[in-house]
C-alpha cells in the first residue's frame, strides 16, 4: 500500500481529527482560564507572550527570511511530534492534567461552576480516542 493511500486511511483520519478536536478544545479551554487571575492563568499568560513573539514580529512577506524560518520551525517540530509520538501523547496528557487542574481550582475557589465544564470533556474524551486509536494503529 503506498504511503498516501496509507495516511488517508480512516484510523489516521480519525486520529487527526481527534487530534484537531483536542487542540481546538485546548484553544477554548485557554481562552476561558486566561479570563482569571490564578497562578495558572499567569503561566498562560506569560508562556503564550513568549510564543507570540515569533508570530508578532514575522513580516508580511511569505518569503522573507523570519517566514521561512518560522514555518521551517513549525514544520520540524511537527515531524518531531509524529516520529516520537509516545512523547507527543505524553506531552498531550500533561497539558490535558495541567487545564484539569486549573479548572478543578477554578471551582475548589469557588470562582467559576460547572457552565463552562464543555471543553474540558471535549480535552479528555478526545485524549481517548486519540490513545484508542493510537494502540490500534500500533503507534504506541
Amino acid at each position: 500500500m503506498s504511503k498516501m493511500k496509507k495516511m488517508l486511511n480512516r484510523d489516521w483520519l480519525v486520529l487527526s481529527v481527534n487530534v484537531g478536536l483536542f487542540f481546538y478544545a485546548m484553544t477554548l479551554s485557554i481562552q476561558y482560564l486566561s479570563q482569571y487571575d490564578n497562578i495558572f492563568s499567569k503561566f498562560l499568560i506569560t508562556f503564550f507572550s513568549n510564543i507570540s513573539f515569533f508570530y508578532y514580529n514575522t513580516k508580511v512577506a511569505v518569503t522573507d527570511w523570519r517566514n521561512i524560518a518560522f514555518i521551517g520551525l513549525l514544520l520540524i517540530i511537527l515531524f518531531l511530534l509524529i516520529r516520537f509520538w509516545r512523547l507527543t501523547f505524553v506531552l498531550l496528557e500533561v497539558i490535558t492534567l495541567f487545564f484539569i487542574a486549573a479548572y478543578a481550582y477554578l471551582i475548589v475557589s469557588h470562582i467559576t461552576g460547572f457552565e463552562q465544564i464543555l471543553p474540558f470533556i471535549v480535552l479528555i474524551i478526545s485524549l481517548i480516542n486519540i490513545w484508542l486509536i493510537s494502540h490500534h494503529l500500533n503507534l504506541m
